[in-house]
């Protein structure tokens, strides 16, 4: 895959597959999560709780047994939900939520679909960049800008990443520029409509993290 291919591309199976990512490490995981919380609202609670587990697994505050033990239900229940919403035909967002989910945690998908499925992959491939970022152009946060000012650039990180503050990551692009960063791909993240969820590459970059 080539830089142009990534920013355009509307597949997120072939972008993990060209990552070539660790299954069940952090970001995995994380973006794992953000695409179950894309259909939240419409998630029975065993589905939301999985998700929750996930999150907390994927920052080491839980071993990962449950997530393995607990799937089986949860996709069983999206399966259901899938037929549920499409008149007994598969195909919609929450078969695409399974292969996401498959090939990214599990490191392996099927993927096969309807014009609700295809959309569903669009807005996936935007959380896989978001999660990511762009591997062709990495982005670093040097060790003496996160600590400028007392370290303000890890402290408001780390805030806005344990409250889920989406909304203050434009300021978050702020103190990074006071503070000497000058990545403007980096800055303009920040500072951009989003989405932005748990693992968004430009906070971890802030945080000093993978």
């Amino acid at each position: 895959m080539r830089e142009v291919e990534w920013l355009r591309c509307t597949d997120p199976l072939k972008m993990l597959a060209h990552l070539g990512a660790d299954p069940n490490a952090r970001k995995p995981l994380l973006l794992t999560a953000a695409c179950f919380r894309r259909l939240w609202e419409t998630l029975p609670p065993l589905c939301r709780d999985w998700v929750r587990l996930a999150e907390v697994v994927a920052d080491g505050g839980a071993g990962e047994a449950r997530l393995s033990d607990e799937w089986g239900a949860v996709e069983d229940r999206l399966f259901a939900l899938d037929e549920q919403g499409h008149g007994g035909t598969a195909g919609g967002p929450y078969a695409a939520l399974i292969d996401l989910a498959r090939a990214s945690w599990l490191g392996r998908g099927s993927p096969k679909g309807n014009a609700a499925w295809r959309g569903e992959r669009r807005a996936q491939a935007a959380l896989v960049r978001e999660v990511f970022g762009n591997p062709f152009r990495p982005v670093r946060v040097a060790a003496d800008v996160r600590a400028w000012g007392g370290g303000a650039v890890a402290k408001l990180a780390q805030g806005i990443y344990a409250e889920g503050r989406w909304e203050d990551l434009p300021v978050l692009g702020d103190v990074l520029d006071e503070a000497g960063c000058a990545d403007e791909a980096l800055l303009a993240h920040c500072r951009g409509q989003g989405p932005h969820v748990r693992g968004c590459h430009a906070l971890d970059a802030a945080l000093g993290l993978g």
